[in-house]
């Protein structure tokens, strides 16, 4: 798909259904690992899904062709989203206490403390922008606000 755009500016629907839906799986896979979504992901690519943890995209007119050359090469598109990066692998260490200690909360109190659940959600926002942006979903560039 990176290549499509690079040489037409355009995408092609079908591979950007499969990176999207492997994302979405990916994203719903880890929030049922953690106990954040209780039900195990159903889906394969089908429209109007009944789940709790939703992934929908907003595609772009027009693809940039410098990111998908950028994408292509790997390296630079990680050099592009280098922060972002930085910033997800910490976020990711912090929900791992998070989840340790929800999942305690949980045994304790049978639900995940409101607080802690609204940083996972934001948490999971947050990764799905970024991924979204990394494999060429989406062109415009993650934002820094953790909401």
């Amino acid at each position: 798909n990176w290549l499509i755009i690079a040489f037409s500016g355009t995408h092609e629907e079908d591979f950007t259904e499969i990176q999207k839906n492997t994302i979405r799986y990916m994203l719903s896979l880890s929030a049922c690992s953690v106990d954040i979504v209780e039900d195990m992901p159903q889906f394969a690519g089908r429209k109007e899904i009944d789940y709790p943890l939703q992934y929908d995209v907003t595609y772009p007119v027009r693809y940039s062709r410098v990111l998908a050359i950028l994408r292509v090469t790997g390296i630079g598109i990680l050099l592009a989203a280098l922060p972002h990066i930085v910033l997800l692998a910490v976020l990711s260490v912090g929900s791992a206490l998070i989840c340790l200690i929800g999942l305690i909360m949980i045994i304790v109190r049978k639900r995940w403390p409101n607080v802690l659940f609204d940083f996972m959600i934001k948490y999971y926002r947050y990764a799905a922008n970024v991924l979204s942006y990394i494999t060429g979903v989406i062109d415009r560039y993650p934002s820094f606000k953790f909401e």
